[in-house]
């Protein structure tokens, strides 16, 4: 059995950001975090990685379902579902500081569906002894911490969407210079 904790969408239209390092950025997040087997990419649980090659730019669809079991309990586990949609995306360079970036310019849409699951390999369920307690368990021990256990799941979902979005304004907004030539019109000093 599942249960929705809570779900977040970031968007950014027609804004600069580097795909790489954000996707680099992210895998590193899980790791941390502790949302993956291990730090190898074989083991990392992307379960669709699909890039669409369009005339109006590079699309891609990525899903990363990651599962987390706290402290080697077997009765519950955090997963996260991470689904990104890029569209229109085009390469880009930019200067920074005197250097030359490369970078994608485009829509991207990160959606996330934070669940708790209890008795996931349904052990208590198909067990012919376990079955008889399930029901006891599940309202004596697991119900009374349930809401312990969604928070920390929030807490680290508020954590992943936080981390996104500061990676999202820090590199997508690029100062403005100044104009070449002045305003029209009267300026504050005028008055």
């Amino acid at each position: 059995m599942a249960i929705v904790v809570t779900r977040f969408v970031v968007r950014r239209s027609q804004s600069v950001f580097n795909l790489k390092a954000l996707y680099q950025h992210l895998h590193e997040w899980a790791v941390e975090n502790e949302f993956t087997p291990s730090e190898k990419d074989a083991d990392f649980p992307e379960t669709l990685y699909y890039d669409a090659r369009l005339p109006e730019g590079k699309s891609l669809w990525i899903w990363w379902r990651l599962k987390q079991v706290p402290q080697g309990n077997p009765f519950y586990r955090k997963i996260i579902n991470l689904d990104w949609h890029t569209t229109k995306i085009k390469d880009v360079e930019i200067i920074h500081n005197g250097k030359k970036h490369k970078m994608q310019q485009g829509e991207i849409v990160l959606s996330c569906q934070a669940l708790l699951e209890t008795d996931y390999d349904n052990q208590w369920r198909n067990s012919r002894i376990m079955s008889f307690f399930y029901e006891s368990f599940w309202k004596r021990f697991f119900w009374p911490n349930l809401e312990k256990h969604k928070e920390e799941l929030k807490a680290d979902a508020d954590n992943l969407k936080e981390t996104i979005k500061r990676y999202l304004d820090i590199f997508s907004s690029v100062s403005q210079e100044r104009p070449f030539r002045p305003p029209k019109g009267l300026t504050e000093s005028d008055y």
